[in-house]
């Protein structure tokens, strides 16, 4: 069967609406000739030209989008080098001017349970609360003839020398000292410092944290090993709904019981680790405070440290004494400095450098192609506003003339 289809004339109004739209581009594309030509960016007023030639135009609009193509390889490059490597480790060397810390001096006697006072214990529960107090000794390089000397402390004790403003954890290293004699020992000092502008710059930049800038509720102070004990102390309470008396608790935290404490002893493998294995994480829905590895617990180093090295032993045996001496055996003639070299100040200055070799741009020209791409919806917004009005005064206008007539 044959079927015979009448193509439909178009109608006014269609002709109408066709020719408003075709009128409304033409318009657009005049005016974003007349800005670009107007434009002080180099490349633009050649593109927008049509009174050259077609081919040199199209060498301009070529040449154009190479040089943004460039501008966005040396930009990325120097975005990366902002996020990678804004920090840089110089060395100063004018160590007379310097003060550094006097080691922390911990003493563990081998020796630590009384059975008398630990039947006590067990037999009434009671908590208690531990005060800490610290006070740190800043020497200089004259000070070199400073020592702390103890006598008779205990029959045998560990000893470690640390930071002033760090705490033990199970693998610092300790000497223990279980003869009579006369123990002396040295200590050098490696000391590390941060220039006051890096205080300034984001976290996730400089990748280190000072002291003041504590990530816990539970020190307040901040210290990288600090940091892995809260992470230690949050697995432990996951694990077991509770903490061992011998850590800080929170508000919100209880103290273990001496059934509780199983728990502990259970999982003790993995909380020296901070590292959960996958039998455990089964148990576990939620996997907040459970770290894979010590990672996880996001630590970040100390900007300002001192590092104390053991050196320097000797040893003279004596009767019935037990005598420790503790001296700076050498002071750092060398420190290093963590120091900006690479701020968002420079990112900015060498982003202008670029974009004005490449195209000739300045902040008043980009200012000038925002103010170029804003004027197009404004303008739409603004014609849309127009025409909705008309229709609300369109709507309006029967009404008041039906009233007129009922009058």
């Amino acid at each position: 069967m044959l079927r015979i289809t009448v193509k439909e004339k178009p109608t006014f109004k269609k002709r109408r609406d066709n020719y408003a739209r075709r009128l409304k581009t033409q318009k657009l594309i005049k005016y974003l000739q007349s800005e670009l030509r107007t434009s002080t960016t180099h490349g633009l007023p050649y593109i927008a030209n049509t009174e050259i030639h077609w081919f040199e135009r199209i060498f301009w609009a070529a040449c154009f989008g190479i040089s943004c193509a460039i501008i966005f390889v040396l930009l990325s490059a120097q975005y990366t080098r902002l996020v990678e490597q804004p920090i840089v480790n110089s060395v100063e060397k004018d160590y007379l001017n310097w003060n550094v810390s006097y080691p922390a001096i911990v003493l563990c006697p081998v020796t630590k349970i009384d059975n008398e006072m630990l039947t006590t214990y067990v037999n009434k529960w009671s908590d208690s609360s531990v005060a800490y107090a610290k006070n740190n000794i800043e020497l200089s390089v004259h000070d070199i003839d400073f020592f702390v000397q103890l006598v008779n402390y205990a029959s045998a004790y560990k000893v470690y020398t640390l930071s002033p403003d760090e705490i033990i954890l199970s693998g610092t290293p300790a000497l223990t000292f279980e003869t009579e004699g006369f123990l002396s020992f040295g200590v050098q000092i490696t000391s590390t410092r941060a220039s006051e502008d890096l205080k300034y710059i984001p976290l996730h930049l400089r990748k280190c944290r000072f002291t003041n800038e504590t990530s816990s509720k539970r020190y307040p102070i901040y210290s990288y090993n600090r940091c892995l004990l809260d992470c230690r102390i949050r697995m432990i309470f996951k694990l077991c709904d509770c903490i061992p008396h011998f850590y800080k608790p929170l508000d919100h935290e209880r103290i273990c019981n001496l059934a509780e404490l199983e728990c502990v002893f259970e999982y003790k493998k993995e909380i020296m680790k901070l590292s959960i294995g996958n039998e455990t994480i089964g148990k576990f829905e939620n996997m907040d405070d459970l770290p894979r590895s010590f990672r996880d617990c996001g630590c970040l180093g100390n900007c300002e440290e001192d590092v104390f090295k053991n050196d320097r032993e000797t040893f003279l045996p004596q009767v019935n004494m037990n005598r420790l001496r503790v001296s700076v055996y050498a002071f750092p003639k060398v420190r290093v400095m963590r120091e900006i070299i690479f701020s968002f100040y420079d990112v900015f200055l060498r982003s202008g450098g670029v974009v004005n070799l490449c195209i000739g741009t300045s902040v008043i020209s980009i200012m000038e192609l925002i103010l170029t791409a804003l004027r197009i919806p404004i303008y739409e917004i603004m014609q849309i506003a127009k025409g909705v009005w008309r229709r609300y005064k369109r709507s309006k206008l029967p009404r008041l003339t039906n009233n007129k007539k009922q009058m």
